[in-house]
């Protein structure tokens, strides 16, 4: 069985050929198997008699899908199937719904639902960006499977600082078969706007106390006088006025408690309170002394204000039915004080006594078993009064002290009380009692201090002497010691013997000093240091850091002179050893040792250094014998150096103390070889001659031969280039050789050398040989010679049209130039025209001749002109053998002649039509037939300037001899400049002033070549159309 499947074809016809012919042709499969195209499948001769063709069809729409089966001789069947494909993309949601309302600074998660019916897998894709900015804020892509109905969740997050409306541009992407991320846009993607308008509606903590007054963030809440020993409690109310936001409250805590004790707060957290909500907050809270009392209370949030959230509360705290009113202590709790030392603290007591009597104040510790200070005065009378108590003390140990400072007050009592009392009242005090910590400070002899980290700057010192330096270690605290543990160095420079004189460890007490004491010697007459580091037990950072520094003092060259022999410069071969003996005189201030060295002027070591161990600081004279050789012929030049190290031994490998150098000169000889250029004949061409080459035909080839020689019987000959330089007139130079080569003893080399000359006259140009030789390079010879023309290759020049020509002025003028070639090689063909007058050139063409070089050209220029007359100018005809376009020199070759144009000019004359374009000419009439009587009449003329050079000027434009008409005006009157070619339109206005016949002439004063001036006459019948 057939089988042929279409994917989309509406055809109704049963025939295959038929079908093909409009739906497309399938392919043709072997017998028994199946073959797919891009129009369809078919199969032939297959025994399964059902067959199923798969297709997925790539785009969106309506389709028909037809199938031909043919069984045999059975007449062939087709049927046909629409099939519709829609966008797996079906269509997305969000949540929450547009539009919507966000606050600023907050995030806001958008969720989208993306519904899909997918045939084959590949990727979707759901991205958020600004309308506005178009910029992407979110983007998210996930593969999906094939053959599925499913619904894809994404969620994004949004977050603005500024509040307004949004738009956001939601868009999906399902690309079949595809990759993430996607890309590239499809008019099937979906996109809508969602609109999110942003608010300054940022959830907001406040408080407000049980009165209603608002505390903000760091404000008090002043409880006011609080009784002893009782449960305060308070009740706070938290608001949060945002319409949009809630905020939690994540921690609640009391912080920084001073006379206050068993806080409670009946709150939960963490507690959330939804927008526009509100709690309450609840505090308990007993005093347990007199006197001012405090406490913080802190809540951690996530509201848009700042957290914590802290606010104090403060009062005072006083016992009922006592006499006293309040203890009032000074400096406040906590005080700070150093061990060791009095503590001052005054005490005011507000007493309202009932009678006169006795009043005691006592510092004491918590459980009263001891006091530390107490005072008793007497009150003398019942009056209210203010007391004021001195009291102090002294601990010895560090920490932070509690005390209790206790006020007894006794009716008709006396000094001192000792007994106790339920109206007696107290007040908790504290006292951190601090040590005054150890701190190490350094001073110079002389008092001044050195920072950690800073520089003794000590000046000056002499070379190879012990230098000792002391410095004291100050300790200023007034309670504790510190010790000494260690002295070392880093970072010696130019110092030897570095060590400490001090015994360690050193123990220093409060207020002391002890000395530090080190040694060195400066060893070179330059800068000088030291890193000296104090270890130790001080609180300040150990070790404690600090540079020595100075310079050594200078000194006179130990080296005091370098003396050769032979003297300088010396002379020998090549190849043999030179012989020199160097002497040094020394005056070495210490043990050391000395160095020699030698090398040449490119810093390469000619010998191997020598050293020499100086045991005692004395004069002496050392003495080198040296020797080497060299293989290149040069004077040479070489630094012998002498370096003296000081308590150093051989080899040296430190800075040398002092050195001095001397310069010694070797003129290294050989027989140096000379470059010689011969002619064929044998004869030399020396160097900087010129040679006369006599006359050759322009353009044809020069063939010349030399000879180079090297006069040495010892040495090679080196010849680094050859070339031709300030060729004139020449073209086409041939070398060989043209680079460089090596002429053994007494070698030599042909030189071949050919050349074109380029046209007639004079040509030249320079040989030049670059070599190594004795005499001077490079080696340069001129040739110089005649190039002669027998025959031009311009064979004629033919302007058409002939010489004179005619033009009108200010109209271009086409000049053909027929020129005749035998060009011997490509090169360029050149006419330019020259206005003899001014000498300025009016046209050029210039055309590179290729091929067809015996052939003619034609060459067009226009020249144009402004002012008539007869004008010569000068044809002049160039040809350049391989030469380029433009020409920009004169030859005596060129052809020239003198062309002729007469320049005229078009006479301009006035021509006068009506509006219909009929011709009014000088002379005749213009009959205008019946107009109103006593009517405005209105004629309208266009005059013409019949000349395409020349302006005509019209001078004046008048109406006269009028008859019956009167209030004649014209407009424009003149003058008028009609430039050539040009018309303007004149009207002219009059009245008729009888019921008659009339006539008036208008008259054309001009200076054209026509009559002037140019009249004709208006002619007419004045008529009454209504008699009054």
């Amino acid at each position: 069985m057939d089988f042929a499947f279409w994917w989309d074809c509406t055809a109704l016809e049963a025939d295959l050929a038929t079908v093909e012919g409009i739906c497309g042709s399938l392919p043709v499969p072997e017998e028994g198997e199946c073959e797919y195209n891009d129009l369809g499948m078919r199969c032939i001769g297959v025994e399964d008699e059902k067959q199923t063709a798969v297709h997925t069809y790539d785009e969106i729409g309506n389709y028909t899908a037809k199938v031909i089966v043919e069984r045999g001789n059975e007449s062939p069947a087709e049927d046909r199937y629409k099939v519709s494909t829609f966008n797996p993309l079906r269509y997305f949601t969000w949540d929450p719904g547009s539009p919507s309302l966000a606050v600023i600074d907050a995030p806001y998660t958008l969720n989208v639902d993306v519904t899909l019916h997918t045939a084959v897998e590949g990727v979707l894709q759901v991205s958020i960006k600004d309308k506005a900015t178009k910029e992407t804020l979110e983007s998210s892509c996930i593969p999906v499977e094939g053959d599925k109905k499913s619904v894809e969740e994404f969620a994004f997050t949004l977050l603005e600082s500024e509040p307004g409306l949004k738009n956001y541009d939601v868009s999906a992407r399902y690309r079949r078969e595809g990759e993430c991320p996607v890309a590239d846009g499809s008019e099937h993607d979906q996109t809508v706007t969602y609109k999110l308008t942003w608010l300054n509606d940022k959830a907001i903590l406040e408080l407000q106390n049980e009165n209603e007054v608002d505390i903000p963030g760091g404000g008090v809440d002043d409880a006011g006088k609080t009784e002893l020993f009782q449960t305060t409690q308070r009740l706070y109310k938290i608001n949060n006025p945002s319409a949009m936001q809630g905020l939690k409250i994540k921690t609640a805590s009391i912080q920084n408690v001073f006379n206050a004790e068993n806080i409670q707060l009946d709150l939960a957290s963490p507690l959330v309170i939804d927008p526009e909500g509100e709690v309450s907050l609840g505090l308990s809270y007993e005093v347990p002394s007199s006197g001012p009392y405090s406490f913080d209370v802190v809540l951690a949030h996530d509201a848009s204000n700042p957290t914590p959230f802290v606010f104090s509360v403060k009062g005072t705290g006083y016992l009922a039915n006592s006499p006293i009113q309040s203890i009032s202590a000074q400096p406040i709790s906590p005080g700070t004080n150093l061990i060791g030392k009095g503590y001052d603290l005054h005490v005011d007591i507000d007493l309202d006594p009932p009678i006169a009597g006795a009043l005691q104040v006592s510092v004491e510790n918590l459980d009263g078993t001891k006091i530390v200070d107490s005072l008793c005065k007497s009150v003398p009378s019942s009056s209210p009064a203010v007391y004021g108590f001195d009291l102090s003390w002294v601990e010895e140990e560090i920490g932070i002290d509690a005390y209790q400072v206790r006020a007894r007050y006794r009716d008709s009592g006396s000094c001192p009380i000792s007994d106790t009392s339920d109206l007696d009242l107290s007040q908790a005090y504290q006292v951190d009692w601090q040590e005054d910590a150890p701190v190490l400070k350094l001073l110079r002899s002389d008092q001044s201090a050195i920072a950690a980290g800073g520089v003794d700057d000590i000046g000056t010192l002499p070379l190879f002497q012990v230098i000792e330096r002391e410095y004291l270690v100050y300790n200023p605290s007034v309670t504790s010691a510190l010790e000494l543990t260690g002295i070392s160095f880093n970072n010696a420079a130019n110092l030897a013997g570095v060590h400490n004189q001090t015994t360690l460890p050193v123990r220093i007490g409060p207020g002391k000093q002890a000395t530090v004491a080190v040694r060195f010697e400066v060893v070179a007459p330059e800068s000088f240091s030291v890193d000296l580091n104090l270890k130790h037990t001080a609180t300040n950072p150990s070790p404690f850091t600090f540079t020595i520094q100075g310079e050594g003092e200078n000194i006179a060259n130990p080296i005091q002179s370098i003396t050769s022999q032979p003297q300088s410069p010396g002379q020998v071969l090549i190849g043999d050893q030179y012989a020199l003996k160097v002497a040094v005189a020394l005056d070495a201030p210490t043990d050391g040792a000395l160095r020699l060295q030698m090398k040449d002027s490119s810093g390469k070591s000619v010998l191997d250094p020598v050293c020499q161990v100086i045991s005692s600081p004395e004069e002496d004279l050392i003495l080198y014998d040296l020797a080497w050789s060299e293989s290149e012929a040069a004077l040479q030049s070489y630094d012998i150096k002498a370096e003296f190290f000081s308590r150093e031994g051989c080899p040296s490998a430190g800075k040398a103390l002092s050195e001095l150098s001397a310069t010694y000169q070797v003129n290294w000889q050989e027989e140096l070889p000379e470059l010689e250029l011969r002619n064929s004949g044998g004869s030399l061409i020396v160097a900087g001659s010129t040679i006369n080459l006599g006359q050759y035909e322009y353009y044809q080839t020069v063939d010349l031969g030399y000879l180079l020689k090297n006069n040495s019987s010892t040495s090679s000959l080196n010849i680094t280039g050859i070339g031709i330089e300030n060729l004139d007139n020449v073209s086409k130079v041939d070398l060989g050789p043209d680079s460089g080569l090596v002429l053994g003893k007494g070698g030599q080399q042909n030189l071949e050398l050919s050349f074109l000359v380029g046209y007639s006259g004079e040509f030249s140009f320079d040989l030049v040989i670059e070599h190594q030789g004795a005499n001077t390079s490079p080696y340069r010879v001129t040739f110089q010679g005649e190039g002669i023309m027998t025959d031009n290759p311009i064979k004629y020049v033919a302007p058409n049209p002939r010489s004179p020509g005619s033009s009108l002025i200010g109209s271009p003028f086409s000049l053909d130039v027929e020129i005749g070639l035998q060009a011997p090689d490509q090169g360029a063909l050149q006419v330019r025209l020259i206005d003899k007058k001014s000498g300025t050139e009016v046209d050029r063409d210039c055309q590179s001749l290729v091929d067809g070089l015996d052939q003619s050209r034609t060459i067009n220029l226009v020249v144009n002109q402004n002012t008539a007359g007869s004008r010569d100018y000068e044809l002049v005809t160039q040809y350049r053998v391989q030469g380029s376009c433009p020409v920009n020199d004169e030859h005596g070759m060129d052809l020239k002649q003198t062309y002729l144009i007469d320049w005229k000019e078009e006479i301009p004359s006035l021509a006068v039509y009506t509006l219909d374009g009929e011709m009014v000419l000088a002379g005749s009439s213009d009959i205008i037939g019946d107009q109103t009587f006593y009517q405005n009449v209105a004629l309208n003329y266009v005059i013409q300037n019949t000349s395409s050079t020349t302006a005509l000027t019209v001078q004046s434009i008048r109406g006269e001899y009028p008859v019956h008409v009167e209030a004649i005006q014209i407009d424009p009157a003149g003058p008028i400049v009609i430039p050539p070619r040009g018309e303007i339109t004149v009207s002219v206005n009059f009245l008729v002033a009888e019921i008659d016949n009339f006539s008036f002439d208008v008259l054309f004063k001009h200076d054209g070549s026509n009559d002037s001036p140019y009249g004709f006459t208006v002619l007419g019948t004045g008529v009454l159309d209504h008699n009054p």
